[in-house]
C-alpha cells in the first residue's frame, strides 16, 4: 500500500464534514497533484479541457472518497479513471461549444443569452449565469499581493458584504484570501465543506473581481501616490 492509499483511507476514517476529513483530503489533493502518477493521454492536445477535467476530479474525490475500494486497485488507479471520464465529459461540452459557435444564427441567439443568469437573484450579480458556467483558469482581475492587507481590512465591509447567494460565510473577502494563500479550487471547495459547486464559487470569484477592479485600482493608484 503506498502513501496516497494511505492518505484516501486515512481521510474515510473521519466523518463526512468534519474539519479531520477536510484536513485529510487536503492533503491527499496535495500529495497527488504532486506524485507526478496523474495520467491522462490527451491532455496536452486541450490543456483547457484538462484544467476543466481536473477540477472536476478533485471535487469527486473530495465527495465521494467513501466510494475508493482498496481491494479494487491503488487511489491513483481509481483517480486516473475518473480524470479519463471526466476529461471525456469535458471534450464532449467543449465540441458542442465549438458547434454552437459555427453556426451564425445560433451564435446570435446564444450571445443574448448568455449573460442571463440561470438562478437570477435580487443583487443581479450573485446568479450565476451561462457564461460563468463555462471555467476559465484565472479571473479576469487577479488582486495583487499587495492587495492582501486591504482586501483584508475590509474597512467598509464591502468584500465581507458580496457573497454567493444563501452562503454569507462564502463571501469575496474570504474566497480572495485563500486565493492569495495559492489554495487550489478544490481545496477552496472543501473549505466550504464541499457543500458549494465549484462552478459557482469560481464564477462567483471572476465577477466579484470585474466588480471590485476600479476600488483596487484607486487604491492601488493613491498608494503610489503616498509613495
Amino acid at each position: 500500500m503506498d502513501e496516497l492509499d494511505k492518505l484516501a483511507l486515512e481521510a474515510q476514517k473521519h466523518p463526512a464534514d468534519s474539519k479531520a476529513r477536510k484536513k485529510a483530503l487536503t492533503k491527499l489533493v496535495m500529495a497527488i497533484q504532486a506524485s507526478g502518477k496523474l495520467y491522462c493521454a490527451d491532455r496536452y492536445d486541450s490543456p483547457e479541457v484538462y484544467n476543466e477535467a481536473l477540477q472536476e476530479v478533485w471535487l469527486y474525490v473530495c465527495q465521494n472518497i467513501d466510494r475508493y475500494d482498496p481491494s479494487k486497485g491503488n487511489a491513483i488507479t481509481w483517480v486516473n479513471y475518473t480524470l479519463k471520464w471526466r476529461f471525456r465529459d469535458a471534450a464532449d461540452r467543449h465540441l458542442n461549444r465549438k458547434r454552437v459557435s459555427q453556426d451564425n444564427q445560433r451564435k446570435w441567439v446564444q450571445t443574448l443569452s448568455l449573460d442571463v443568469p440561470v438562478t437570477p437573484d435580487s443583487d443581479g450579480e450573485s446568479g450565476e449565469t451561462y457564461l460563468d458556467s463555462i471555467p476559465q483558469e484565472t479571473p479576469p482581475f487577479m488582486p495583487a499581493d499587495k492587495l492582501r492587507g486591504y482586501i483584508e481590512n475590509d474597512p467598509q465591509g464591502i468584500f465581507q458584504h458580496r457573497h454567493i447567494r444563501n452562503h454569507p460565510e462564502a463571501n469575496y473577502r474570504t474566497i480572495a484570501l485563500f486565493y492569495l494563500e495559492n489554495k487550489s479550487w478544490a481545496e477552496i471547495v472543501a473549505e466550504f465543506g464541499n457543500k458549494i459547486p465549484y462552478r459557482t464559487i469560481h464564477s462567483f470569484f471572476r465577477r466579484a473581481c470585474r466588480h471590485f477592479a476600479p476600488q483596487f485600482k484607486d487604491y492601488l493608484d493613491s498608494e503610489e501616490g503616498l509613495g
